[in-house]
């Protein structure tokens, strides 16, 4: 019998991760494969960030803010500009002040503070998820 997965909720989703960190990528990639998610592909900057998601059409994307080239957040234009329903985490250091409201302006799903860890980065993907998910049941009338 099957071990159940201890996170049933993200098990199977598929990601992508773009940051210009070779060492925050690999263990973002660690801690995503950990929790059960299919890793699509990999970038280090914005462009690719839109690429991988044109080619791909993940349901999560993992997005540094802070990038060479185009940063995260004119990804995360280009990439709303095609679609409202992929889920975009913002990847930040500086978590307060003109980053988050950036982040929020752009319809970012979540932020991952940096440093993180798994429980941090499974919980905000599971929040995210929940957020979609309910966003998008019908209303109930009165």
């Amino acid at each position: 019998m099957a071990t159940p997965s201890k996170y049933p909720l993200v098990k199977n989703r598929s990601v992508v991760i773009v940051d210009d960190d070779d060492v925050t990528r690999e263990l973002l990639r660690g801690i995503l494969r950990t929790a059960g998610l299919q890793i699509l592909g990999e970038g280090n900057d914005g462009n690719r960030a839109v690429f991988l998601y044109q080619k791909f059409k993940p349901e999560i994307i993992c997005l540094d803010i802070d990038m060479p080239e185009m940063n995260g957040l004119e990804a995360l234009a280009k990439i709303r500009e095609q679609s409202a329903d992929v889920i975009v985490l913002m990847i930040s250091a500086a978590t307060t002040g003109e980053n988050v409201r950036a982040a929020i302006a752009g319809r970012a799903n979540g932020i991952i503070a940096k440093p993180f860890n798994t429980a941090k980065i499974v919980a905000e993907i599971e929040r995210a998820l929940t957020r979609a998910t309910d966003s998008q049941k019908p209303t109930p009338k009165s």
